[in-house]
């Protein structure tokens, strides 16, 4: 097989060096309740391993785990519970690595999982009530939302993908 390896039971990592001269990462990163995080943990393991097995996809760097206080922020990862953050990372040109990424981040969700909105991918719209199941005080931030965004001053791609952004329409 292609590539090498290195052992220390009951570890293997199998690895392919990449002489690529692009060497961004494609990343996610997802919040789930203390609660919940070594179920989380044990899904990303077990997604590694089906992945592996039913094919060839492989998690091509180690993921990070930090345990964050909770927050008062309407539409903080973070809001009103402990959290355990998890940063999935692959390097580019990891074969199938958005949809990796995505399956991760769809396992997440049935663990109350709130992704981070900097690295989530496109999942967040407005027209499937994700976001209002992910954050119950939604409706509060967007009032606040649009009391300070009259003039459009915090519309993004991101804000308009998810419908928070107003847009004026003139017909003729």
């Amino acid at each position: 097989s292609e590539g090498k390896s290195v052992s220390k039971y009951p570890l293997r990592l199998v690895y392919v060096e990449n002489t690529e001269p692009n060497t961004e990462l494609i990343k996610m990163g997802v919040s789930v309740s203390k609660k919940y995080f070594k179920k989380a943990i044990d899904t990303i393991h077990r997604d590694a391993q089906n992945n592996r097995i039913s094919g060839a996809q492989y998690q091509t760097s180690p993921f990070a785990v930090r345990f964050v206080k909770k927050s008062n922020a309407l539409l903080s990862m973070m809001h009103e519970t402990n959290t355990c953050m998890i940063e999935l990372d692959l390097g580019s040109g990891t074969y199938g690595g958005y949809e990796i990424l995505n399956r991760f981040q769809r396992h997440m969700y049935a663990l109350s999982g709130r992704p981070h909105w900097g690295l989530e991918f496109d999942q967040l719209t407005g027209s499937n009530d994700l976001i209002s199941a992910l954050y119950p005080k939604l409706a509060d931030w967007k009032k606040i939302y649009q009391q300070f965004n009259v003039k459009g001053t915090f519309n993004s791609p991101f804000t308009d993908r998810v419908g928070f952004s107003k847009a004026e329409y003139k017909p003729n």
